[in-house]
């Protein structure tokens, strides 16, 4: 079970973080990712430019359901990042497949 209870976007949002450029979520649960999207986006609207986020799930990781997390939270505010760098709002999503290799995802707001 998640540690956060998916409570931890309300958590920051309830008490107006915004402006930030860092936040790291190690060993995460996958539940971590069932967010309300339009609060997600609001909430990554509201950081810096340079705003990084990176989760990093826990193994093991149910594969196919970890896709359709990434298509709801992400696939409508988000686009996929595949570029090397950027100077603009990043979130990475990481996690080991069943090979042990490190598998990512990474989205930049929508414009």
């Amino acid at each position: 079970m998640c540690p956060f209870d998916n409570t931890w976007l309300d958590a920051f949002m309830e008490h107006n973080y915004v402006n930030m450029d860092f936040i790291s979520i190690h060993s995460a649960d996958q539940a971590v990712l069932d967010v309300d999207e339009e609060s997600l986006a609001q909430f990554i609207t509201a950081q810096s430019d340079s705003f990084f986020f990176s989760i990093k799930l826990r193994s093991p990781v149910n594969y196919e359901r970890v896709e359709e997390q990434l298509k709801k939270t992400f696939g409508k505010h988000f686009i996929p990042f595949t570029d090397i760098s950027t100077n603009q709002k990043l979130i990475s999503v990481s996690w080991y497949n069943s090979t042990h290799k490190l598998t990512y995802r990474r989205y930049i707001p929508a414009l």
